[in-house]
């Protein structure tokens, strides 16, 4: 009885292959976008901008720094001088 029921949806299978491979092929079969003859120009024609010739840009480095005194020692801090213990 098991294999009675799955052979029941057989056909319905079939006609479902069948109609996609149909749909599939009648979608496949527009391969040609224009007919003879007919053009549709989807995008207008531009003509290029028009724009004054410009030399080309031409990279320039920045210049070297100018060369500067270094900054003052400030001597935040008594020089350390080592005292020994007084003997004992």
């Amino acid at each position: 009885m098991g294999t009675s029921i799955g052979l029941r949806h057989w056909p319905q299978l079939i006609y479902a292959i069948a109609f996609c491979i149909i749909a599939s092929s009648v979608a496949a079969d527009d391969d040609k976008p224009y007919y003879e003859g007919q053009q549709n120009n989807y995008y207008p024609r531009l003509t290029p901008p028009s724009h004054e010739h410009q030399p080309p840009y031409y990279y320039k480095s920045p210049p070297p720094p100018s060369p500067s005194p270094p900054p003052p020692y400030v001597d935040k801090f008594p020089p350390y001088y080592y005292k020994s213990p007084p003997p004992p």
